[in-house]
């Protein structure tokens, strides 16, 4: 897996996923900096080459899940006052 500024990672030393703000190469470890997608806790730590298996890629889901369309329509009797 290939880590990149912009990517969501999760792994065994987060409890929720990274996004990755920067990534530097340091021969057998890698410096990983980037903040908690929920949370937002800033994340700066140096991770060993052998535990990168470990890592995955990530996704970021909606929290809702229905159409805007059907969340925020106004009711029928309120819909010309607006």
């Amino acid at each position: 897996m290939i880590i990149a500024p912009g990517s969501i990672i999760k792994g065994p030393r987060w409890l929720e996923p990274i996004k990755v703000d920067l990534v530097e190469d340091h021969g057998e470890y890698v410096r990983i900096v980037g903040a908690t997608v929920n949370t937002r806790t800033h994340i700066d730590q140096m991770l060993p080459i052998s535990e990168l298996d470990q890592v995955m890629g990530g996704e970021i889901k909606p929290l809702f899940s229905a159409r805007s369309v059907a969340t925020f329509q106004l009711p029928a009797r309120m819909g010309s006052k607006f």
